[in-house]
């Protein structure tokens, strides 16, 4: 992602640590120990980013094989939380999700691919009026469910 093994090293051994010492707080009925477990991963992450951002560096370690600087991991990191936030979400609107199956993927071309309600229309074989009712109906349910990834994120 960047940073050097040395680093690497270091965020696996934060990332044990933590879990060595909290793993008694860890509840099975909030939810999955994945995702327990990637909190911890994600700020311990965020966490040596902030102390490289505190002591003036501009690389990470010594990636330079990799060009990436601080900063830019960080939007990396953050479009891939983005991005699993958004796919977790998605998989829990479809299983709760008692309508038609398509109504997910139009929902997903409009607002989660940000194609237009013309061409998802044109793709599903419906108006651009239904795509945007879609979108509307949808969207509280893809709300709550964000909410709900972030509670599970909540247990570390």
């Amino acid at each position: 992602s960047g940073g050097n093994g040395a680093m690497a090293q270091e965020l696996v051994n934060e990332v044990l640590e933590r879990v060595w010492k909290h793993i008694a707080k860890y509840d099975r009925k909030k939810g999955k120990f994945r995702a327990w477990l990637w909190t911890i991963t994600r700020n311990a992450t965020f966490d040596k980013l902030r102390k490289i951002k505190r002591r003036g560096e501009t690389r990470l370690g010594t990636a330079n094989e990799n060009k990436i600087h601080g900063e830019e991991f960080v939007s990396w990191w953050e479009e891939k939380e983005r991005e699993d936030v958004v796919e977790k979400a998605m998989g829990k609107m479809s299983k709760s999700f008692q309508g038609r199956p398509e109504k997910i993927e139009i929902f997903r071309g409009n607002f989660i691919e940000g194609k237009s309600a013309k061409e998802v229309a044109i793709k599903f074989k419906v108006t651009a009026n239904v795509v945007r009712m879609t979108k509307n109906a949808l969207m509280p349910k893809f709300k709550n469910a964000v909410e709900d990834v972030f509670s599970e994120w909540e247990l570390a």
